[in-house]
């Protein structure tokens, strides 16, 4: 499968997070193309048999500046994102009252412009480490579930 993971990092761990995905699916056989969210062309999106979204939040619900500049251009109204299929993972503070805010911006915004979850969103307290690991590769393979080839029934 065509993977597009597209992140938006600003201390980094949502980039970490991004990597350890990029390395997971490149060793179950799928092709992943990994970029910061400031170098998607949105246009694009289409290409790729799912595209998966990392963002952190930061404050109560607030994006980090990448993610807020990609939610801009995804709004733009000539953007056209039709049937795109979408996964998305975010990073939060439970202390805040809106943990993960940007998760919930990113599928209001993706759903109001018709592309289609792929699964429901991830979203992940604290840093990156060890612990982690294990809720991540199991959302991906639930995700990955959905999409992997049916084997052919014999009549």
């Amino acid at each position: 499968m065509n993977i597009a993971l597209f992140y938006g990092s600003l201390t980094g761990n949502t980039m970490l997070i991004s990597e350890q995905l990029a390395t997971h699916l490149q060793s179950k056989g799928h092709e992943v193309t990994m970029e910061d969210q400031s170098m998607v062309d949105v246009n694009n999106l289409r290409s790729f048999d799912l595209v998966i979204l990392g963002a952190s939040t930061w404050g109560e619900g607030d994006a980090n500046p990448t993610t807020e500049s990609f939610l801009v251009t995804l709004n733009d109204p000539s953007t056209d994102i039709t049937d795109v299929k979408y996964a998305i993972f975010g990073l939060g503070d439970r202390s805040y009252e809106h943990f993960c805010g940007v998760v919930d911006r990113l599928e209001q915004t993706l759903q109001t412009k018709k592309a289609f979850q792929a699964h429901p969103s991830l979203r992940l307290e604290g840093f990156p480490d060890e612990s982690m690991q294990a809720s991540i590769e199991k959302w991906i393979g639930e995700v990955l579930k959905k999409y992997s080839p049916q084997p052919e029934t014999v009549v």
